[in-house]
């Protein structure tokens, strides 16, 4: 192992360059593909020998996860709207205000948009609403974001429909149309960090897995 780890290392700039050229001859692209699959082999698993960094990325995934999650609720993304009227810094608004609900003012989850329409109205447009408060009054945005980003990190164990509901609900309210049932709403935004995260985080449990079995195999 150390020996393939040395020699992947010294390949780099001599036969693998980050760049594919020229770009018409087979062997520039796999030097191309070898120097990468290289370099991200080493910085996240130390070529299958540790076991502390594909779990470390997995965790960082998972809180960078649970912070999108969570600034994609109405109420967060408002709280950065008035952040960003006073020029703070990207970096600042998004982790800063994850911070505040996390530790600091717990926010409870959404409480719907605020101009309901009349029930009695005549085909009333869809209405954006909030959990009933049976499923509202135990949890809060930043336990529905951890509980998301963990449910997606572990890829398999997806939990039930009325898990994604609760979690979805709370964080970006239900859609209600007349008297049908609510639906939860899914910003897109989440959509795509969700099936991200749930790629990145196969890939690190794949790396532990393997550097577990390497480090079986030689004892």
């Amino acid at each position: 192992m150390e020996f393939h780890a040395r020699e992947a290392r010294s390949q780099r700039f001599a036969g693998d360059w980050p760049l594919p050229w020229p770009v018409w001859k087979g062997r520039a692209w796999g030097g191309f593909f070898s120097f990468w699959f290289g370099l991200f082999y080493q910085i996240f698993s130390d070529f299958g020998r540790s076991l502390i960094r594909p779990f470390a990325f997995w965790l960082l995934a998972a809180a960078l996860g649970a912070v999108v999650y969570l600034g994609q609720s109405p109420d967060i993304a408002e709280m950065r709207a008035g952040l960003r009227a006073e020029s703070v810094p990207w970096f600042a608004r998004n982790f800063g205000t994850a911070w505040d609900v996390w530790w600091k003012h717990k926010r409870k989850c959404y409480a719907g948009e605020p101009d309901q329409p009349k029930p009695d109205a005549p085909n009333p447009p869809p209405y954006i609403g909030a959990l009933s408060q049976g499923l509202r009054k135990d949890t809060d945005l930043a336990n529905e974001a951890w509980h998301l980003a963990f449910r997606n990190a572990f890829i398999i164990l997806d939990g039930s429909s009325e898990a994604a509901h609760r979690s979805f609900g709370c964080l970006y309210g239900v859609e209600l149309y007349g008297g049908s049932n609510p639906l939860a709403v899914v910003p897109s935004a989440v959509s795509t960090a969700s099936a991200i995260q749930k790629l990145f985080s196969g890939l690190t449990i794949f790396l532990f897995g393997l550097a577990l079995r390497n480090m079986l195999k030689m004892k």
